[in-house]
């Protein structure tokens, strides 16, 4: 695992994911592309990503098999004592084969900034 910073400045098209639990037929999400600076695509909605720190994890294989990843991320994050914060991120960085073998996804989990045992007082 490593802790990264996220800027607002995407280099690839990625997805937010608007909550933590996985969701087959409903999920509330939201995909996203980069833009030119100061571009205003008509009929899109522009938003400016916010900068976060996160712990990130690059995925091989099928988009469908990333539970185990994000679960991985999940205990990370708890075994160091933070609270994970929404949207979390995947961002595709290489799609390939049907059988999906060759894709790679980074899975970014970002967190709050303060610890789990500050806020509960544990």
């Amino acid at each position: 695992m490593r802790a990264a910073t996220s800027s607002s400045c995407m280099a690839v098209p990625a997805c937010l994911l608007h909550e933590a639990e996985y969701r087959e037929d409903d999920a509330d999400l939201s995909w996203c592309v980069p833009l030119i600076p100061g571009a205003t695509p008509e009929g899109l909605h522009v938003e400016e990503l916010p900068e976060v720190q996160a712990a990130t994890l690059v995925h091989t294989g099928p988009p469908e098999s990333v539970g185990p990843s994000w679960a991985r991320l999940f205990a990370h994050l708890h075994a160091k004592d933070r609270a994970p914060s929404l949207p979390l991120r995947e961002t595709s960085l290489r799609v390939g084969t049907a059988d999906g073998t060759s894709w790679m996804t980074e899975l970014a989990l970002p967190w709050d900034g303060s610890d789990a045992r500050a806020r509960t007082g544990k």
